[in-house]
Order: C-alpha cells, then structure tokens, then sequence
C-alpha cells in the first residue's frame, strides 16, 4: 500500500507546477495518511485494509485512465510492477443525486483480467466476455466489502454508465437481479443484446470471510440507445 501511495504523489500525467495538482496531491496525502493511520490501529480488521487499498489505487487508476483515453490502443499499466490495464470507466448514480446529495455517485475504473489479484485493487472485466459498450455480455466483478458493496442496495430501473476506451459512454438501466451459488456460470453466457454483468459474493457482511459466501449476487443491466 505504501508503493502504491509513492506513485500517486510522484507519478504525473500533467505538468508538475499545476497549483491544482499540488493541491489536489495535498487532500489525497491527508486522506491516505489518515487511512494508513486507521489500519495500524486496526491491523486486526481484514476488511477495512482490502478498502484502503482499494480506495488507494481508484486513485492512480484515475490518472491512468486519462493517459489510456488519449492512446486507445496501448496497454498502460497503472504501477509499475501490475500486469493489467485498465479498460473501462463505469458509474453509478443513486436517484437521490437530483436532490443534490452528492455522495450519490459511484464510480470505479476497471481492470482487464478477473482476477482474486486484480480485484483487490479494482473491479474487473472477464476477458472472455464481450468487451465494453460492444455487443454481446460484458462480466465485471468485484468484492462485495470494498468497490461493489453498493450493489446490495441496487434495484431493477436504475441505471449504470459505462465509458469505453474510445471514450464512448453508454447507459446501461438494470432489468434484473438474481443470486446463484457460486459454481453457476449462467451469467457469462453470450447475448445477442448490449448487456453489463455485475457480480459479487453474497451474502453481504464484512464479519464473514470469503469462503463463507457462497452465493453470487448477479445483476444485469440493458444498454439503453437514445
């Protein structure tokens, strides 16, 4: 975790004197310490370390995705020593933002490769699967106690927003919500539609370790053309 915050206040995308930048570097060293601070407090909570370096790396993949936006077709690595790449921007936005509640949005950017390794640090796409705002099914899945933990208050009509690297954005509403025992693949079958795939452990609690949730929380969403 700590190489990881190295590189989020050293690793520029932009130039290095940007007062905005400096600034921005300034919030995201205090929130981070404040957060290496908790965990050392708190090194017993396993939970609460996988979502401060989940947190944390959200952060540099965010500078990495404004670099892979302008050169679609490299594979850029967010750290120096990861084998991925990120390949899609996805956001969620509760109803209640048109209230003004600006806590309301979720956004995360996504990894190639579902892997238990990838998905420490960000949700991931199956590479098998169809790739972003393409035809066919797109997987993502992360874990329930950090990036996806939100899907446990989704419900059928809300909506999904998927940016590809050729920074195309599409919508994506939820049209169905099932759970299966994790040995069912039936949510990776190919679709003739545009479809998004979430899927997480289930049930949720962070008391409960991951061989203790046997069960996939699948939600699916169609994508919407206006």
């Amino acid at each position: 975790m700590v190489t990881l915050l190295f590189q989020i206040l050293y690793q520029d995308s932009e130039p290095r004197f940007n007062v905005k930048i400096l600034v921005s570097k300034a919030i995201i060293l205090k929130t981070l310490l404040l957060i290496l601070i908790a965990c050392s407090v708190l090194s017993a909570s396993q939970p609460l370390y996988m979502l401060a370096k989940a947190t944390l790396a959200q952060v540099l993949l965010e500078r990495t995705w404004y670099e892979v936006k302008q050169s679609p077709t490299i594979n850029k690595a967010p750290w120096a020593w990861a084998d991925a790449y990120p390949v899609a921007r996805l956001s969620y936005t509760k109803g209640d933002k048109a209230k003004g509640n600006k806590n309301s949005e979720r956004v995360w950017i996504i990894l190639a490769g579902m892997t238990g390794r990838n998905m420490a640090f960000a949700p991931s796409w199956l590479q098998d699967s169809a790739k972003p705002n393409n035809v066919g099914n797109t997987v993502i899945s992360a874990h329930n106690d950090s990036h996806f933990s939100v899907l446990e208050n989704v419900k059928v009509g809300d909506a999904f927003s998927l940016e590809s690297r050729d920074k195309r954005l599409m919508k994506y509403i939820v049209s169905d919500i099932f759970i299966v025992d994790e040995t069912d693949n039936s949510a990776y079958q190919f679709s003739d539609e545009t479809l998004l795939t979430l899927i997480t452990c289930y049930p949720f609690s962070v008391n409960l370790s991951s061989a203790n949730k046997p069960k996939r929380l699948i939600v699916q969403a169609k994508a919407v053309y206006n």
